[in-house]
């Protein structure tokens, strides 16, 4: 069985083993790329979705990571440890140069498309 890329925490120590840490264990060869340490959940009781701050984030291999996490989002190309992937909010500084609307007649529900022509906003020394 192969075993690395994961988060082996365990909460009051190894019991009943015969490594005691984590570095014991990777001192055989094994988990050389696993952390231990105690992830940071939404709420551990009802929100399993871990955040942002939690060192586990972009620490996965693309290899061995599935490419869709536990609710259906898909993972980017450097997976998060877990079953969740996190996706953080995007702090974009553009500018709007352009919004193109579009009106669509030959759908059976005529609908507005939208698309915008953005650029990187200017840097203000």
């Amino acid at each position: 069985m192969y075993s690395n890329y994961n988060d082996i925490f365990i909460n009051g120590g190894y019991i009943a083993s015969t490594y005691t840490t984590l570095a014991a264990w990777q001192g055989t060869g094994r988990d050389t790329n696993s952390y231990d340490i105690f992830p940071q959940f939404a709420d551990s009781l009802s929100d399993l979705h871990i955040l942002i701050a939690d060192s586990l984030h972009n620490h996965g291999n693309p290899t061995y990571a599935p490419p869709i996490d536990f609710d259906g989002e898909y993972r980017d190309s450097l997976p998060d440890i877990g079953a969740d992937e996190i996706f953080p909010s995007l702090n974009l500084d553009v500018s709007l140069l352009q919004i193109n609307p579009n009106f669509d007649t030959c759908s059976a529900r005529p609908t507005w498309k939208l698309s915008f022509l953005i650029q990187p906003a200017p840097q203000i020394p």
